[in-house]
């Protein structure tokens, strides 16, 4: 497969295991913002598992008056 510049893709090996293509392309993002928009998509994907748990495991509320 040709990359839009005209040159070889070669499948990346990271930890044994072949990259998608779609990383490669995007490779026009410096490593720093690689970084940054990994941890950002990290964190929303985090947010979100967090929020249907909580909505699906509701906190349990006492009934019981407080007694001074």
């Amino acid at each position: 497969m040709l990359s839009p510049i005209g040159k070889e893709l070669k499948p990346v090996r990271l930890a044994e295991t072949v990259l998608c293509l779609y990383i490669h392309r995007m490779s026009w993002l410096t490593k720093q913002e690689q970084l940054i928009l990994c941890l950002v998509i990290g964190l929303l994907v985090t947010g979100l598992a967090v929020k249907y748990y909580r909505e699906a495991h509701p906190a349990t509320t006492s009934s019981q008056p407080v007694q001074p």
